[in-house]
């Protein structure tokens, strides 16, 4: 069975199916074009017989003409080294187009005399990279606008806690006095009580010698009663001083309870408010990080 001969690739064949598949252009040693096929010109928006004699920089962005890359990029060709990338040009309407291009340097007797572009229009895929990095930096914006806000209102609830823990704190120690003056009132009125209790014995004592001396104690039998009544009144006053005292103490011991039991309510709110400024922060952190990603991954595809 006779085998088919398979054309080699530097056969006309195979530069003939090149021409009417990829997009090509040739730039002789002064950049310009000398030759370009359909498909190139027509992604750039040009007729092929417009492109002809037109300098290299025309389609490039004015930066990156006016930068020293730019004649890096063409020293290096002109050296005898190829280069492929990633790369913005403009079309003849002014517009951005993006091209995944590989140019290649002409030998002739081992001299560099011009060099071709192979290329692939990739503007539709990179505008929608471009869409894609822009929503993540938006989302990026938008997280990192959030977190700051949230901060911001935590801040300000941290702050407002703390002013209620402070107070807390005071009307703790404002009621413990309280309790302490309460105790110091009972303190006293059991002294009282005794006073009077005593008073009330030496009033009897004196009531009983007022007895014995018959008429000539009479005056003092009369003091000695007034005595005992005025001692009677002091005691049952004490009595009532004693009740209260005890009633305003069960009160203050149950506003203490509750202050206490606010105080460390307030004191639980405080941690939990700074784990939610920590996790703001991480949100923050993450939005940079996002943002990042997105700039990252538009350089890299």
């Amino acid at each position: 069975m006779e085998l088919t001969k398979i054309a080699s690739l530097s056969s006309p064949e195979v530069l003939r199916a090149l021409e009417a598949n990829v997009a090509m252009i040739r730039f002789d040693r002064q950049r310009r074009v000398v030759d370009v096929n359909d498909l190139f010109a027509k992604a750039m928006k040009y007729k092929r017989d417009e492109m002809i004699g037109m300098h290299h920089h025309l389609f490039c962005t004015p930066s990156f003409v006016s930068s020293p890359d730019y004649q890096a990029f063409w020293n290096k060709l002109f050296d005898g080294f190829s280069s492929a990338d990633k790369i913005e040009r403009i079309d003849a309407r002014g517009d951005s187009i993006w091209l995944e291009a590989t140019y290649m340097p002409i030998y002739e007797q081992d001299e560099v005399v011009g060099v071709v572009k192979i290329a692939s229009d990739i503007t539709s895929r990179q505008q929608t990279i471009e869409e894609y990095a822009r929503s993540f930096r938006d989302m990026a914006a938008n997280l990192d606008d959030r977190a700051r806000r949230g901060m911001e209102e935590s801040q300000q609830l941290k702050r407002t806690i703390e002013r209620l823990d402070a107070d807390s704190n005071q009307n703790l120690k404002t009621l413990t006095n309280l309790q302490e003056q309460a105790a110091e009132i009972t303190k006293i009125a059991s002294t009282i009580k005794e006073i009077a209790a005593q008073t009330n014995l030496l009033s009897l004592n004196a009531a009983i010698e007022a007895a014995r001396a018959g008429e000539h104690g009479l005056g003092f039998n009369v003091v000695a009663t007034e005595v005992r009544n005025l001692s009677r009144l002091v005691e049952r006053a004490v009595i009532e001083v004693r009740a209260n005292t005890d009633g305003m103490n069960k009160e203050l011991v149950s506003i203490v309870d509750g202050v206490s039991r606010s105080s460390t309510d307030i004191q639980e709110s405080v941690r939990i408010m700074e784990q939610t400024l920590e996790r703001f922060e991480h949100i923050e952190q993450s939005a940079e990080s996002l943002n990042g990603t997105a700039e990252r991954f538009t350089s890299a595809i």
